[in-house]
């Protein structure tokens, strides 16, 4: 007998949230964690809160192999009307064809039905002006592309809208299956304290496109953004509609490069494709003519600790002490290449 089984995703179907107010398709898939095949297996739907009104609340789920993911056979649905709501949470209850039973709760984000905003610019490596801190401005630059304000496949991008003749960064939510692929999910924080003097942070989003979106596909996103005011904020929402055209010309990503005590150098690095090769080159501060370099993997093997993480690893044979900086290089499946160096020195032993 298996030993347990889990829910490994929860998807909303046909839309980018759950909409209040309106009839919402949720598609299960369960996980067999256990040791032995599960056989018809069914669940079972519930509200723990009497606003969810539950509509189809049973499916089946077939046979599950060991290590398999099955989605169910018919999507649950369900049903918000109060507007306050902003969560619900749901039980689920799994069963098999001998009795044994499992629970399971997880919970779905809840959005108003919003109209569509439609002034708006894409921030994909372009310069920009934009609100920061509640009532300044600052120029900086935005998104990882070709900054020509066109989302591409690949390119990291941050969306603006244009609201009180200022661009205001969006904090963006989907669930198509072509934004951040791998884990990624990039949220920055907008400090607001020199403002309102209570430590408020409005939040912004960088997706991540992928590399294999096709021509011409839309997406949607809930956005949301601030505008200062008081004694309280005014928080303003609407849908965000774009198109992805072009190919992935956009290189890898190096987030942050860091050495740890017995020498395992590691790099977190994205990327819209899959990351092909990445080395490190390691040069002696105070004798640059001494170098060399590395390899790093992403397999989970070694001292790489979980595989398919973006966070390259290589243990470094012992040295004599010293500081050294770090040149980084990384080349993803569409040959797209970036070189950087780690703003940071690290000693090595």
């Amino acid at each position: 007998m298996y030993r347990s089984i889990c829910i490994a995703a929860v998807q909303i179907e046909n839309m980018s949230w759950a909409t209040i107010g309106k009839d919402v398709a949720v598609s299960i898939k369960l996980l067999n964690k256990g040791l032995s095949e599960g056989k018809n297996i069914r669940a079972k739907l519930s509200a723990t809160k009497s606003t969810a009104n539950i509509k189809q609340s049973e499916s089946s789920f077939g046979n599950i192999a060991v290590n398999e993911m099955q989605v169910c056979q018919t999507p649950f649905t369900f049903f918000v009307q109060a507007d306050s709501i902003e969560i619900e949470k749901f039980k689920l209850t799994i069963q098999d064809e001998n009795k044994n039973e499992w629970v399971e709760f997880f919970e779905i984000p809840l959005k108003k039905d919003l109209p569509e905003i439609k002034d708006f610019e894409i921030a994909d490596g372009k310069i920009f002006t934009v609100a920061k801190g509640g009532n300044n401005i600052e120029t900086i630059l935005l998104g990882n592309g070709n900054g020509d304000g066109v989302a591409n496949p690949g390119e990291s991008i941050v969306i603006l809208v244009r609201d009180n003749n200022k661009y205001w960064r969006t904090n963006l939510f989907s669930s198509d299956k072509y934004v951040n692929p791998f884990g990624v999910n990039t949220r920055i924080s907008d400090d607001w304290s020199d403002f309102d003097w209570v430590g408020a942070s409005a939040k912004y989003s960088i997706p991540l496109l992928s590399s294999n979106c096709p021509e011409n596909h839309s997406i949607e996103f809930f956005a949301e953004y601030w505008l200062p005011d008081h004694p309280l904020h005014i928080i303003k929402q609407g849908v965000i509609k774009i198109k992805v055209k072009g190919n992935d010309k956009t290189a890898p990503n190096i987030s942050w490069v860091h050495i740890e005590g017995d020498n395992t150098l590691q790099t977190k690095i994205y990327d819209g494709s899959k990351i092909q090769y990445v080395k490190a080159r390691l040069i002696k501060k105070d004798d640059p003519e001494k170098s060399f370099e590395i390899e790093l993997k992403d397999d989970g093997i070694s001292e790489d600790r979980v595989k398919g993480d973006n966070v390259f690893s290589k243990k470094i044979p012992e040295q004599k002490f010293g500081f050294y900086r770090v040149v980084i290089e990384a080349t993803d499946s569409f040959g797209n290449k970036t070189v950087e160096e780690a703003p940071d020195q690290f000693a090595l032993h």
